[in-house]
């Protein structure tokens, strides 16, 4: 989709938004996100934006739409991007968006991680998110708070070392998600029966 129809699409609903709170009597409550990918011939693992330029003007038009309307999101950044970004995700935080750690170990560092987030063990897990950590906050000059692993992927012991690294708040379950076989060659469906629901999206206060 072209920048141009992005921005209407988001603009049209940004307004829904607006109209059903307007319409309701109850609270709606709003997140929006952002995964900011390290670029696509960086990124073996999931394609990334074609070069920084694009990723960067995602970023600023992204938060610049959300900012006129009176909202704020969350930016879950790889490393490498935060490298990259670095002060245009500082003027963010500044502006109260939150910054958050993403990561697709495939496309981390060297790409010497070859596999998702959730199959490795615990100590490859802590080794691989402490490394991240390292690097997120030499870019960025704190650590993270927030974290999503790249596709969702965690296991049974992703959650306990999270909370062990120091992070409080995670978008990273998706229940019954359901991967293309061009994500997995040569596999049918596989859905993935994750008890923790994922807090993106819009949500009504009952």
């Amino acid at each position: 989709m072209k920048p141009k129809l992005i921005n209407e699409e988001l603009r049209r609903r940004l307004r829904m938004v607006d109209l059903r709170m307007k319409e309701s009597s109850r609270n709606l409550y709003v997140i929006f996100s952002m995964d900011c990918e390290r670029i696509a011939n960086e990124s073996p693992e999931g394609e990334g934006p074609r070069s920084w330029e694009i990723g960067g003007e995602a970023i600023s038009r992204f938060s610049e739409i959300l900012s006129n309307e009176g909202f704020r999101a969350v930016f879950f950044i790889q490393p490498e991007t935060a490298e990259r970004y670095a002060g245009l995700f500082l003027k963010l935080k500044d502006k109260g968006f939150e910054l958050g750690l993403h990561i697709h170990p495939g496309n981390f560092r060297d790409h010497s991680f070859k596999k998702y987030l959730g199959s490795y063990s615990p100590d490859e897990q802590h080794h691989i998110l402490s490394l991240a950590i390292s690097d997120w906050r030499k870019a960025l000059g704190f650590e993270p708070k927030s974290f999503r692993a790249g596709f969702f992927s965690t296991n049974d012991y992703t959650y306990k070392i999270l909370y062990e690294l120091g992070f409080r708040q995670s978008s990273t379950s998706k229940p019954n998600r359901t991967f293309r076989r061009s994500m997995l060659p040569g596999l049918e469906h596989i859905r993935m029966d994750i008890t923790l629901i994922q807090i993106i999206g819009l949500y009504l206060e009952h």
